[in-house]
């Protein structure tokens, strides 16, 4: 279970995030928001980027400010933003990243398979020994997707995962968010494609302004705006004017 009590966030005089609470289950939850509304910042936070102000955000029982590690620990994070090591190649940096999590020392021989596995999912097994330097978009984008999702973690936390992927791997990660929620994993991402967003999330949240405005299923969403035969993108606008 992952909990944020009354979160805040503060820069300077602006409150990016402003009393946000929610609980997280094992489900495929979307933040929707515009640019500057919170989301990526709440994001963060989740991710042990930076501390909350005020509030209180709890990993499975893990206090993202006095149990810190023990809480990134459950984190797979995909920042919107890739800064991966570029005279690495890709399976160096997942071999690197399966280090820092001890994969070997809980799973003697189980990265090895994880990381082929990820690497023949996403199309990348023959392209294993390119620089990340030398990644086009769309394989940097895949080499970070496949960081996220390499290890034990319960929480995988995606901000815009669609950009730079083509339709190919659109659809190879939706069926691959699909499976992660079977195994009980809690998938929470922000993503600015509605139609990805209807099709695939169990709950959707609106942050506008910092603070939430709505929380549900999609046909809930469309509800709280007004009419049920709305479309997402409708709905989003009516709710956050």
């Amino acid at each position: 279970m992952i909990q944020i009590s009354s979160v805040v966030k503060r820069y300077g005089d602006l409150v990016a995030v402003d009393g946000v609470s929610l609980e997280l289950r094992d489900e495929i939850f979307t933040l929707l928001g515009r640019n500057g509304a919170g989301k990526s910042t709440l994001i963060k936070m989740l991710a042990g980027i930076f501390p909350p102000d005020e509030g209180h955000i709890a990993l499975f029982g893990h206090d993202v400010r006095r149990d810190s590690l023990a809480a990134k620990q459950e984190v797979g994070y995909l920042p919107e933003n890739l800064n991966l090591y570029p005279r690495l190649t890709i399976e160096e940096f997942l071999h690197f990243l399966a280090g820092v999590r001890n994969m070997e020392s809980r799973h003697p021989g189980g990265s090895e398979a994880e990381i082929r596995g990820l690497l023949e999912y996403f199309g990348l097994w023959e392209r294993k020994h390119i620089l990340i330097r030398e990644c086009s978009l769309g394989m940097l984008k895949r080499v970070g997707l496949m960081g996220a999702l390499l290890g034990p973690q319960r929480l995988i936390v995606l901000d815009e995962p669609l950009n730079g992927l083509d339709v190919e791997n659109i659809r190879r990660l939706r069926q691959r968010l699909r499976e992660l929620r079977v195994q009980g994993k809690t998938v929470l991402m922000a993503s600015h494609i509605l139609s990805f967003v209807e099709e695939l999330s169990d709950r959707v949240g609106i942050i506008h302004q910092g603070r939430m405005r709505a929380i549900g299923s999609v046909q809930e969403i469309k509800t709280l705006a007004g009419d049920a035969r709305l479309n997402l993108e409708e709905a989003f606008f009516r709710l956050t004017v």
